[in-house]
């Protein structure tokens, strides 16, 4: 495979998957680790080692980035909750790949703002966010593909459990933007396998149940329970058909397909 080198920052529940799928596509595999434990793993599966802590001290930056300069696609999967301690050395690894390198960046839908209306890819953001800041930071290479995700749902993982556990529960009439862990995938790979653009793309199933309706099958499902809602606004709608149009990509993974997601 030509041009087959990636480097994938963020190691997580999405991270790993993904590792997996690109691996079993013949991808070669720099990963990157804060976790020693983790960095092991990597070197076992037989994945380049990037050790994340190491790019705030110069030297060993220099001696874990040295080979970083003919990797074709750059991924980052690090979950928004961790870029305000992860954005400087982002910033700093960003430099590191040569510019004709693609930055894949999956971001969230979390940067519009919270209004009730339709957003697609030309509606304003949030640009004074960590997340604004950081795609701002991206639009500047010449290639790249940011992938703003709704909310993720997947193996081991479903709000729900989450919602059972409170007291009150705020806007039932709101209707949920989901999307799958393996169209995420999917998602990912249609950037890698085509031809090198400036793309964003919301990424979130095309159906949109209010949150009563659908959080309340769910329980269900899972609990054999129903759970209650103040009722609230309908809150933004996130509409997800411009990679459909634009990439190989079609939304392959219902969000009412609940199976293994808790």
């Amino acid at each position: 495979m030509k041009n087959n080198r990636i480097a994938l920052i963020g190691l997580g529940w999405l991270g790993m998957p993904l590792a997996q799928e690109l691996q079993s596509k013949g991808y070669r595999l720099t990963v990157s680790s804060r976790n020693e434990e983790k960095l092991t793993y990597i070197k076992a599966q037989g994945w380049i080692p990037l050790n994340f802590n190491s790019l705030s001290t110069p030297n060993l930056s220099e001696k874990n980035t040295e080979n970083l300069k003919d990797i074709q696609h750059v991924i980052i999967t690090l979950p928004p909750s961790t870029f305000k301690e992860n954005a400087s050395l982002l910033k700093i690894l960003l430099e590191k790949f040569d510019p004709s390198c693609q930055v894949i960046y999956t971001s969230s839908t979390g940067i519009y703002p919270n209004e009730n209306r339709q957003y697609d890819e030309s509606s304003v953001i949030e640009t004074s966010s960590l997340l604004g800041d950081l795609e701002q930071k991206i639009k500047e290479r010449s290639h790249y593909c940011i992938l703003r995700l709704a909310g993720l749902i997947g193996p081991n993982r479903h709000p729900v459990k989450f919602l059972l556990k409170q007291e009150t529960r705020e806007n039932g009439a709101a209707v949920v933007n989901l999307i799958h862990q393996k169209d995420v995938i999917q998602a990912i790979v249609s950037c890698i396998s085509q031809e090198k653009n400036q793309a964003i793309y919301n990424v979130c199933y095309p159906e949109h149940p209010t949150r009563a309706e659908y959080y309340n099958k769910a329980a269900q499902f899972y609990y054999q329970q129903e759970i209650t809602f103040n009722r609230g606004e309908k809150g933004k709608i996130i509409l997800g058909k411009k990679i459909e149009k634009e990439r190989k990509f079609k939304y392959s993974n219902k969000i009412t397909d609940f199976g293994d997601l808790i």
